[in-house]
């Protein structure tokens, strides 16, 4: 007989207007809300307001380019290796990923995100070392893609999930995304760690 999870709900009181779910409120908060104070709260805004600028303008030279090359007969074939070898390379990544500790429960759902990001190749990698570092054995790391069921965005979620959560992880956590956060602006996706504060998965095989 398993112990009770004592974080089986999320400490709503420390998300502000997360506080006890009721009408017309979200009962948890959505990942990019927690452990914001309202000075972190537009920090984080105003990052992600310069990622989309950048991401509007690569994606607007990045389809001019594609148009201008689609127009020769030879790119075509040349496009068509190209999407092998990424997917080869996505591919290697993830075996990667796994090899050092991180679990991907949907793996077609990172792969696709991956395919739209190749760009992010690097920065995760650098992301799920820094958390395998950072919580070695106490936690399971779960790689998953997060959907905004309110608006039309998707981005890779890296969730912690200690087996005894610790008092400072929400300190520890925010001392692990300042070290990538700066990366984030020049890609063309994005990725957030946080805590759910549920129970790993292999808790309950």
């Amino acid at each position: 007989m398993g112990q009770a999870n004592v974080f089986s709900e999320p400490l709503l009181d420390d998300y502000g207007d997360g506080v006890k779910a009721g009408k017309n409120k979200r009962p948890y908060p959505r990942p990019e809300e927690e452990f914001r104070s309202q000075g972190e709260a537009q920090e984080e805004l105003t990052t992600r307001q310069e990622y989309g600028a950048y991401r509007n303008k690569s994606t607007t030279r990045y389809l001019l380019n594609t148009l201008i090359e689609l127009l020769s007969d030879e790119s075509i074939e040349r496009l068509s290796g190209e999407s092998a070898s990424l997917t080869s390379f996505i591919e290697n990544l993830l075996i990667h990923l796994k090899s050092i500790g991180i679990i991907i429960p949907d793996v077609t759902d990172v792969r696709d995100y991956l395919m739209k990001h190749p760009d992010m190749d690097d920065l995760l990698t650098f992301v799920c070392n820094l958390a395998v570092e950072t919580f070695g054995d106490a936690a399971e790391l779960s790689l998953e893609v997060y959907h905004d069921p309110e608006i039309k965005d998707e981005y890779l979620i890296l969730y912690i999930r200690q087996y005894e959560y610790q008092d400072n992880i929400k300190a520890v956590i925010k001392e692990l995304r300042s070290k990538y956060k700066k990366a984030l602006i020049e890609s063309s996706g994005w990725i957030l760690v946080t805590t759910d504060y549920n129970s790993p998965m292999k808790a309950h095989a």
